[in-house]
């Protein structure tokens, strides 16, 4: 929590410790079972206070393994009731508000599960569809074992908020708490989904279809996304760029489409051998067929009326 704004902070954990006789997959369902979200560490006493636990874990591990001792104290003291975890379990993921102190554990189920320092925490959403899409799988992915967002913060504090405010009776303050600098929906879609609404527009709105095969090129990574082609067999070469180059379209004959969120003055002045489309054209697409779009996408357009209707 940051107690200067009171906007919970949100947190992603890795609930896989392996100094315990448990194999590492079971720890999470044991936590769950509980009610409770833990981190290993042990230490050699049980700390007094947060300060104390920090203590311990210097002497414990800041020779030999001192990403411990950060673990430690981003679990007992940075970390606030209030605050939201994002966990992901095989295919799971799973958002948890914390909802007390920490607590030092002892007994054989926890040296067992190599579980020391626990929380309780309530679960307000869970879903099998990467949140946010590829980017936030990825982030979940590759984690120290307790960590705050830093890559898509704003957008990620901001959805997880709408998310506690929708699904749960807990104490979380608006989305709109968030200032995304945004008034339109494209600016919430990460580059990711920025291809794949160009390319479900091309197809549904231009008639040209999708060569699957083109997204996994090895060649010309950085010259297009991937190819599509008309009726005749003429193949359209598809670049979704954030800047407004167009380098590609002016050195080549082959037919150009290209789209920049943010520069699509500057690219349909300079581009005059490509199609650019204009981003107008897309958002109203989106909203026209928001039945078309994939759960997550739907998810931020709900985030995104949420946030224009909140003062």
């Amino acid at each position: 929590m940051n107690k200067a704004t009171q906007i919970p902070t949100v947190w992603k954990m890795r609930v896989h410790a392996t100094g315990g006789t448990k194999e590492p997959e079971q720890i999470y369902p044991f936590l769950r079972k509980h009610g409770l979200l833990g981190i290993g560490w042990g230490l050699e006493r049980s700390p007094i206070d947060e300060e104390d636990a920090i203590k311990l874990a210097k002497k414990a591990y800041s020779k030999k393994q001192p990403h411990g001792v950060g673990n430690v104290k981003r679990f007992v003291k940075d970390m606030q009731i209030g605050d939201l975890v994002w966990i992901r379990y095989k295919s799971l993921f799973v958002l948890y508000q914390i909802v007390s102190y920490w607590e030092y554990k002892h007994g054989e189920d926890w040296e067992t599960y190599d579980i020391r320092f626990t929380r309780k925490a309530n679960i307000i959403y869970e879903t099998s569809e990467p949140p946010l899409g590829p980017i936030f799988s990825a982030l979940l992915g590759r984690q120290q074992t307790i960590a705050r967002f830093q890559k898509h913060k704003e957008l990620i504090t901001a959805y997880s908020l709408w998310l506690c405010k929708k699904y749960s009776e807990g104490n979380c303050p608006p989305p709109s708490v968030i200032n995304l600098h945004t008034t339109r929906l494209l600016d919430l879609f990460p580059p990711e989904e920025l291809e794949d609404i160009i390319a479900m527009f091309l197809q549904t709105e231009q008639g040209l279809v999708l060569i699957p095969s083109s997204r996994t090129h090895a060649n010309n990574t950085a010259d297009y996304e991937y190819i599509l082609v008309n009726k005749q067999g003429i193949p359209f070469y598809v670049q979704v760029k954030t800047t407004g180059t167009c380098v590609q379209a002016e050195h080549n004959q082959q037919n150009w489409v290209l789209f920049s969120r943010d520069n699509y003055p500057q690219m349909r002045k300079r581009c005059k051998n490509a199609n650019v489309i204009d981003p107008n054209i897309i958002e109203k697409y989106i909203w026209d067929n928001e039945k078309l779009m994939p759960t997550k996408m739907r998810a931020l357009m709900h985030l995104f009326n949420e946030l224009k209707s909140e003062p």
